[in-house]
């Protein structure tokens, strides 16, 4: 994350299990991180952001069907 996201900041850790990160980004870099990562990452907010990566896996899926 911080060698993608430097400006990234740790808001908090929880030993062994996850951390919650606050990051300022641009959407296309951003949701190709998060989709490069597969279920090892969780956006929690914005919940338009959230909705931006709901739509992009629903198009994916359909690639597939």
């Amino acid at each position: 994350m911080l060698d993608r996201f430097p400006q990234a900041v740790i808001k908090k850790v929880v030993k062994n299990q996850y951390t919650i990160f606050e990051i300022r980004a641009f959407d296309n870099g951003m949701m190709r991180w998060v989709l490069s990562q597969g279920s090892l990452v969780e956006i929690i907010s914005p919940t338009s952001f959230k909705e931006k990566i709901i739509a992009e896996l629903t198009q994916i899926q359909q690639n597939y069907l």
